[in-house]
């Protein structure tokens, strides 16, 4: 149970990450 939980939050982790990276890629393409 325990070990699904850590997982859990990895996983929003990525996700987070993701849109983080997703909205700098965004950035990055109206400057250029």
């Amino acid at each position: 149970m325990l070990e699904h939980v850590t997982n859990h939050s990895r996983i929003t982790d990525h996700i987070i990450i993701d849109s983080d990276l997703c909205k700098e890629l965004e950035e990055f393409q109206k400057m250029v």
